[in-house]
């Protein structure tokens, strides 16, 4: 089968679905990894799985290994990442939450067992912010009329 070609995306997010997404997830286990996303553009992906390993807080660097690149090609070097100070400090806490919930885990942001979570999860917080699913369905509607 030939491949189709997808038209450039072009949407970014207004600044306030940007706030309405941090507000939104701020109440959640996920407030952290939210923002961080937004203070680094890293994928979804790369910031649910990141490992304390990785990060070096006192140089404010993000060191991702191949094998969590998305396309899981081998490149001749490791990608590095700055972090912002704001990046830096948010890590920081982030640490602090989860020793205070007694989470000793290699994932910065781990679930309540200390496991990596799954992308899904933040799908549920997702269609609160959006509204229930009918409603979505009527605007996406409008939309097309």
């Amino acid at each position: 089968m030939p491949k189709e070609h997808e038209t450039a995306r072009t949407r970014v997010l207004s600044d306030e679905e940007i706030r309405t997404l941090i507000n939104g997830f701020n109440q959640t286990r996920y407030g952290r990894a939210l923002r961080l996303l937004f203070l680094t553009g890293l994928r979804r992906d790369e910031v649910l799985g990141l490992k304390w390993s990785w990060i070096d807080l006192e140089r404010g660097v993000l060191t991702i290994p191949p094998s969590a690149e998305k396309s899981g090609r081998v490149r001749d070097e490791l990608r590095r990442a700055g972090l912002p100070p704001q990046a830096v400090a948010l890590l920081a806490k982030q640490r602090s939450a989860l020793f205070a919930e007694g989470i000793r885990s290699e994932c910065v942001f781990a679930t309540s067992t200390g496991e990596r979570p799954h992308p899904d999860s933040l799908e549920p917080i997702l269609y609160r912010l959006r509204g229930p699913p009918v409603e979505r369905l009527a605007a996406i509607q409008g939309q097309a009329r």
